[in-house]
């Protein structure tokens, strides 16, 4: 695949690919100019002064989030305060924290593995899994998605310790939880960093007012 490297260019591939493996196309792979475009890189292949790649923030804030968890020992009959507290404070991180570690914990037990092992591949499976061009809608609806995640693995975690197969779901939805969270997280920075960028703007606009 050649698409642009900007934002719409990544989501472009990541969409296509997406289909393509949903209709048994595996073999899979992108050519990613170094500019924004080929004709961009056949500019600056002939001194002329091309259009630079544009990266993706939102997508690399969400795995800049995903990097900065960290495994923590959960106490699984505990949690629900905790989750509840860091859910009323916007802390978007924590909860993610908490659930990806419960998470863990749990998928340690059914696979007799070290919990932070499994943290690790979880960590690993929400980068790799994270869909930018999937993660729309305004803070409202993702909140409104965050506070479901959170009911819905609490009830879940009521049910532990439970069969193998239950164990799974419950680790899942705890996985389902952090994702949330993360996007939430995500959403949150993108916010602020659009307000700190409209504000040196408006204040070039007032002074061309003077």
């Amino acid at each position: 695949m050649c698409t642009d490297n900007d934002v719409g260019g990544i989501d472009a591939a990541e969409r296509l690919r997406d289909i393509l493996r949903e209709n048994g196309y595996e073999n899979l792979f992108r050519i990613t100019p170094r500019n924004k475009d080929f004709n961009d890189d056949l500019k600056e292949l002939h001194g002329l002064t091309p259009i630079p790649a544009s990266p993706h923030l939102r997508k690399e804030l969400f795995s800049k989030n995903v990097s900065q968890l960290e495994f923590e020992p959960i106490k699984l009959n505990r949690i629900d305060d905790s989750l509840n507290a860091a859910l009323s404070r916007n802390k978007y991180t924590n909860i993610s924290n908490i659930a990806l570690s419960a998470s863990a914990e749990i998928l340690s037990k059914v696979n007799e593995k070290p919990a932070e092992e499994m943290f690790d591949n979880l960590r690993k499976h929400l980068r790799k899994e994270y869909r930018a061009y999937a993660d729309r809608g305004k803070m409202p609806s993702k909140i409104d998605i965050l506070k479901k995640s959170n009911f819905e693995a609490i009830k879940n975690l009521r049910n532990y310790p439970a069969t193998k197969e239950q164990m799974k779901n419950i680790a899942k939805s705890l996985f389902d939880l952090a994702d949330s969270a993360l996007k939430c997280s995500t959403e949150q920075q993108m916010s602020e960093q659009q307000e700190q960028e409209e504000v040196p703007q408006q204040a070039v606009e007032i002074k061309m007012s003077m």
